[in-house]
């Protein structure tokens, strides 16, 4: 018999009960993946993210690596795999997930997708760039990982994932724009 460590997951990372049974979703984290975890706010507060929280361990008990999966990512390589020695923070799931999601997207996995596909992304690809403080800088850089992921950018959270105890995958909900 396979022993699976059980694992808690910090409230701010963790996926709200009720969304997963309705269309309403309130995550704790406001955050939209196109921009840099340090523009999310706590829910509860309507401020950014206190550090403390972004100090606080991810899971309880702490661990030193987490994965995180999504239906979203367009191969099973992208899953986001977070490290650290000391235990794994909100701070570095906030980090891992950003940088990830601004990794670029190869030209095979672009070749790889239907057209129709395709112009879905693009599409992503230049609402992105038209929010950008730099959009000559941004657009020179190419179709990223969060164009992928098309209007689903907005964080809700992560849920347990039952096949593996360090694996935890990530949903997401619609943007506004």
């Amino acid at each position: 018999m396979y022993f699976q460590p059980t694992f808690k997951l910090h409230h701010a990372l963790a996926t709200p009960s009720a969304s997963l049974l309705t269309s309403s979703v309130h995550p704790e984290i406001l955050w939209d993946m196109r921009f840099s975890p340090q523009h999310s706010i706590l829910k509860a507060t309507q401020t950014t993210i206190p550090d403390h929280v972004l100090r606080a361990y991810a899971t309880t008990p702490p661990v030193a690596f987490l994965r995180i999966t999504s239906g979203l990512f367009g191969s099973h390589t992208w899953n986001v795999d977070v490290h650290n020695s000391r235990g794994v923070t909100v701070r570095d799931v906030l980090a891992e997930l950003y940088k990830s999601l601004r990794k670029r997207v190869e030209w095979a996995e672009w070749n790889g997708r239907g057209h129709s596909q395709q112009v879905y992304m693009a599409d992503a690809f230049h609402k992105r760039i038209k929010l950008s403080a730099d959009p000559t800088r941004e657009r020179s850089k190419g179709v990223r990982r969060i164009d992928w992921m098309l209007q689903n950018t907005v964080f809700v959270g992560l849920q347990r994932s039952y096949e593996d105890p360090f694996t935890w995958t990530l949903v997401t909900k619609r943007n506004g724009r």
